[in-house]
């Protein structure tokens, strides 16, 4: 909408943002121009030879270095502005030849830095809206994901613990009932760690409490654990490591945490 008006005020015939991120062109909102004249062949090449420190109106007629002109020419770029927010680097704007044929006055240039410069705060609070949008999609994602995942082993828990309110059960199906609830339980119990440490990560918070350990112990203490799993499915696992010494400075809970699920999703 702000390249309409301007590009109708001022008679020029078409007229972009290039929006960037880490010096890098990551979309193009424009009038006259396609998005791919710039994610193409780039004005890429362009972008990494301006200084990042550059300000001020960028035109084709003083441009001395062949390559910039020849990205200027083949892009139908008469004027690039830089844009950005206090130090950050947030667009850059780049304007088409005037209708009229005519050449860029000074009162042009100074309107459109001015323009740039407003511009880059509004991009940026853009930007900053479309992130918060994006962040509280993936939240809501996170907590459906989660509600699933608890839903089921609680359900289980519920289900077998009024089976074991029954008179006269036996005992051999009272044992399956409690194991039941207690596995279930154990899972829960997991779940709710591994919730615990997305957040943890998602707030850089989680930290590494590294000691000696026995990585082979580790992982035959592992595999004891899937026993039942993997003779129920007719699988065979084995380990099999390099070297005889297998001590290591690590994190053991996080260590177990990381085979146990390399374990379970296999």
């Amino acid at each position: 909408s702000l390249l309409e008006i301007l590009t109708r005020e001022m008679r020029i015939t078409k007229a972009a943002f290039l929006i960037i991120e880490n010096h890098t062109i990551r979309a193009v909102r424009g009038v006259g121009y396609q998005e791919r004249d710039f994610m193409e062949n780039v004005l890429e090449a362009l972008l990494h030879d301006i200084p990042q420190d550059a300000s001020g109106s960028i035109i084709f007629d003083e441009l001395r270095s062949e390559t910039l002109k020849e990205s200027f020419r083949k892009n139908d770029v008469m004027v690039a502005i830089p844009i950005r927010s206090g130090d950050k680097e947030v667009a850059l704007l780049v304007l088409g030849p005037k209708a009229a044929g005519d050449l860029y006055s000074k009162k042009d240039l100074m309107l459109l830095e001015i323009f740039a410069s407003e511009s880059g705060i509004v991009i940026e609070k853009a930007q900053l809206y479309e992130n918060l949008k994006l962040a509280l999609e993936s939240k809501s994602q996170f907590i459906s994901v989660v509600s699933h995942q608890m839903r089921t082993p609680i359900s289980a828990i519920r289900w077998s613990l009024e089976l074991l309110q029954q008179k006269n059960l036996a005992p051999v199906k009272r044992k399956e009932f409690l194991n039941n609830a207690f596995h279930n339980s154990v899972f829960l119990v997991e779940q709710l760690d591994d919730v615990l440490t997305v957040l943890a990560i998602q707030d850089q918070e989680i930290s590494l409490a590294k000691e000696a350990c026995d990585v082979r112990a580790i992982a035959d203490e592992l595999l004891q654990t899937f026993t039942h799993e993997i003779e129920e499915k007719k699988l065979s696992l084995t380990f099999n490591f390099a070297v005889s010494d297998m001590h290591a400075a690590c994190d053991v809970p996080k260590l177990r945490k990381v085979l146990s699920v390399l374990l379970k999703n296999a």
